[in-house]
């Protein structure tokens, strides 16, 4: 049995187009995730820009609440209802 070998090396046609094929399918799913982002990056940075106002906005509340401190000291005697102080720090 005579076997005959090609010195030939390479790829053949229809592996290249095989290759190329699958290149344009990964790139053009690449292509369209990064399309997809850069069309929602405004929506996504104006969603930033709410949530930041709104912990600042609690922050401050936080700070005005902690601020304010209200102490009271009742004292009921016959039928008389005295606050004796109030102290707003």
């Amino acid at each position: 049995m005579i076997m005959c070998y090609s010195k030939a090396r390479g790829f053949t046609l229809l592996e290249l187009l095989i290759a190329i094929t699958m290149l344009v399918i990964v790139l053009t799913t690449l292509y369209g995730s990064y399309r997809s982002i850069l069309t929602r990056n405004p929506w996504i940075e104006n969603e930033i820009q709410s949530q930041e106002m709104a912990r600042t906005c609690l922050n401050q509340m936080l700070a005005d609440l902690g601020a304010v401190t209200l102490f009271l000291s009742v004292n009921i005697s016959r039928r008389n209802l005295r606050i004796r102080r109030i102290r707003i720090a």
